[in-house]
């Protein structure tokens, strides 16, 4: 099912009064029908009834509803949106070594970025304490391409560092939003042996400039420090190393436990679940309509 027709829906059921639902989405009421009708073609059913300008569901539309909202899909989107309405700018960081696969989606998903909000482009050419100097990204996503060129005028060559950062939920609610990275002073960062011993200098000070370090063995390990609080950062490859577990599972749990900001490494999943994600984001953002 079409992801942000069903976000509309939900949004329609929750708002009721057409009138509500015209002013959230700038739509008026033929075009609000005509996105409804779709989704019932869609599913082959009757969702709904409107009398007195107030949207009902039918008997086979409050099925059809409980289907959907225990659908793994449809509880993703729904976060997602959530957490993006509380956002008026989408803030991106482009690190190393995007999968060649991705680079169409997420210049599709730039380009269109001016009908949907404000958008800050970030390029990372050097990681160090200065990274992160002015504001914390909302998406993270890693590429050395010649395809970014035609977005970033003044793009630069980026060098091959492999920390991803993460501002957790349980970080945010303690200590606020982080704005720069002297706030971040005291957060932990989680990485494998491997990764150790692979580990150059620039990257080892950059991560002894952060603060507490540990290692862990597997991305189950991860996922608990996640969950307790612990660990807000990681380097980008530890959830693709030695995972115990269903590791597209482990990443929605990590993912979606976010706040305001959700980070993509290519290694975590496959590229039909990447494109899915990103469809969502997408979806999620158009449906935001800020001015």
């Amino acid at each position: 099912m079409n992801d942000r027709l069903f976000l509309f829906f939900n949004d329609c059921l929750e708002l009721k009064k057409i009138s509500l639902i015209s002013k959230k989405y700038k739509l008026k009421e033929h075009a609000i029908r005509r996105r409804l009708s779709g989704l019932e073609s869609e599913v082959g059913e009757k969702l709904y009834t409107i009398r007195e300008q107030e949207i009902n569901l039918t008997e086979s539309g409050k099925k059809i509803l409980k289907l959907l909202k225990n659908s793994e899909d449809f509880k993703n989107a729904l976060i997602l949106k959530k957490a993006l309405e509380r956002k008026k700018t989408v803030n991106v960081l482009i690190c190393s070594e995007l999968e060649d696969y991705a680079l169409p989606t997420f210049l599709s998903f730039l380009e269109n970025g001016g009908a949907i909000g404000k958008f800050s482009y970030y390029v990372s050419d050097a990681l160090g304490v200065s990274l992160f100097s002015d504001v914390m990204p909302d998406f993270c996503l890693f590429s050395d391409s010649d395809l970014f060129k035609h977005v970033f005028q003044n793009h630069k060559k980026i060098i091959q560092e492999k920390v991803s950062f993460y501002a957790l939920s349980a970080y945010v609610k303690k200590n606020g939003n982080p704005s720069s990275l002297s706030d971040l002073k005291n957060h932990t960062v989680i990485f494998t042996s491997q990764q150790k011993n692979n580990m150059n200098e620039s990257c080892k000070n950059y991560l002894e400039a952060f603060g507490k370090i540990i290692e862990v063995t597997d991305a189950l390990s991860v996922k608990s420090l996640v969950e307790k609080g612990i660990a807000i950062g990681a380097l980008s490859e530890t959830l693709s190393i030695q995972a115990k577990g269903p590791l597209i599972q482990v990443l929605k749990d990590l993912t979606f436990t976010l706040d305001f900001y959700f980070g993509c490494h290519p290694n975590w999943i496959e590229e039909k679940q990447f494109n899915s994600l990103f469809s969502n984001m997408r979806d999620a953002l158009k449906s935001r309509r800020v001015r």
